[in-house]
């Protein structure tokens, strides 16, 4: 028994028999009504039945076919542009694959729930961008993306070594007028690519970047001013280095994982306008706040061990310490006593709940000792934070634990002391 046409096939039958006149006066009609009806509805179903048919019914890939071969179709399909995507590419594994590229739709950002979002991969014949399938539907996302604030670019493959449509398209998203948002996963592209983003806000750059003269773009580009950075990995030059596209004059925000020492050339470039630090250091070095004259909340991410010391020579024995939270102290005391911070958070990640009391805190806590010092200082709070990011945490996650002595942070009114409970009520 044969089966039944798809819905993808009867709508091809029935454009092709509306889209065919087949007498005189039905071509003279037509053609006089092209230019005043050509964006009008010409299927013979509702808009609302077809919009309930497609969000209930049609999967990804015979929605993508649709628009494809029928542009008519694409704000049925969508009836609102996707403001967020994310692209991925990778070298392809088999003969026939070129590239394997990957591309995320989504209308609201990607940390968030998402809302009607689609996933397109070589699963729905985009994995090479030479084929005219591929390239019909990388000018579909295109067309989808007028209004994108935000793009994700996760691309292992060598910039000299994708092919031009590719490049093209890739420059035509960073070239949209509301992107402000970009964040680059493991991905090797010229730094200097960047520089057409001209309303760039944010920026989260997360292991690697290309170098600044792998590429040359036409014309003269005023550098793009950033106000916010997640640095993932470390501070690398060629984000401020010599032809570096960027202006970190009116940073307001940094979020830095990664050596203590590397982000030191990025404060001294927002030296006046750095409101927020949050600090994740990996090992020790030099790092200076004292040049910052604006900070209001400094955010020190620690993970504790415990070291133990043998000795054999001047004092036979064994000697303990907490690592590395000797930097703690280190970096509040480079601060100028005279600044604006208001809040002061030290997350503290320990295999022992023990481990925090046993670290130095009187040390910290002689900081804050001087008088007419840290005068906007609202609160200190030290939270006990394993396996869970801090940042994410609800306020019914954290419960109240015995303090450590801080006498003069106890006089101020200020410190308070936090654990994270897994399964917080």
């Amino acid at each position: 028994m044969p089966s039944s046409p798809s819905l993808l096939q009867r709508f091809q039958t029935t454009f092709k028999r509306r889209g065919q006149p087949t007498t005189q006066s039905e071509k003279k009609m037509l053609s006089s009504d092209l230019v005043i009806q050509s964006n009008e509805w010409n299927i013979p179903l509702p808009p609302d039945l077809m919009y309930h048919i497609i969000d209930t019914y049609l999967a990804t890939s015979t929605i993508i076919a649709l628009c494809v071969s029928f542009p008519v179709l694409r704000p049925y399909c969508h009836p609102q542009p996707y403001r967020h995507i994310t692209v991925y590419i990778r070298k392809g594994w088999l003969p026939s694959q070129k590239f394997y590229v990957k591309i995320g739709l989504s209308k609201c950002p990607p940390t968030l729930e998402k809302d009607n979002s689609i996933l397109l991969s070589t699963l729905d014949n985009l994995g090479y961008a030479d084929s005219e399938e591929a390239r019909g539907v990388l000018s579909l996302v295109r067309d989808l993306t007028h209004d994108l604030t935000s793009i994700q670019l996760d691309i292992t493959v060598k910039w000299n070594e994708l092919d031009e449509y590719l490049k093209v398209y890739i420059f035509a998203l960073l070239q949209r007028s509301g992107l402000s948002s970009v964040k680059l996963k493991y991905c090797d592209i010229p730094v200097k690519l960047l520089g057409v983003v001209q309303n760039l806000k944010t920026l989260d750059v997360d292991t690697s970047l290309g170098r600044p003269d792998n590429v040359s773009l036409s014309g003269e580009r005023g550098k793009a001013y950033v106000e916010e950075v997640r640095l993932c990995g470390g501070l690398q030059y060629c984000l401020i280095g010599p032809g570096t596209p960027f202006d970190w004059s009116r940073l307001r925000a940094i979020e830095y994982h990664g050596y203590q020492d590397r982000p030191q050339g990025l404060l001294k470039l927002c030296s006046s306008s750095l409101q927020v630090l949050d600090l994740a250091i990996y090992e020790g070095g030099y790092i200076n706040l004292g040049v910052l004259t604006d900070l209001r909340h400094l955010a020190l991410s620690v993970s504790l061990t415990y070291s133990v010391e043998q000795t054999m020579y001047d004092n036979p024995g064994t000697y303990s310490s907490i690592e590395p939270f000797e930097w703690v102290p280190y970096i509040l005391a480079s601060c100028n006593g005279l600044n604006t911070v208001e809040k002061i958070v030290l997350i503290l990640s320990t295999v022992d709940r023990q481990d925090l009391r046993r670290c130095d805190w009187l040390s910290v806590d002689k900081i804050f000792e001087r008088e007419g010092t840290w005068m906007s200082l609202k609160e200190v709070l030290v939270v006990n934070c394993k396996d869970a990011d801090y940042r994410k945490l609800q306020p019914n996650q954290l419960e109240y634990i015995e303090a450590s002595p801080t006498p003069c942070l106890q006089a101020r009114e200020v410190i308070k002391w936090r654990q994270y409970v897994k399964d917080g009520m």
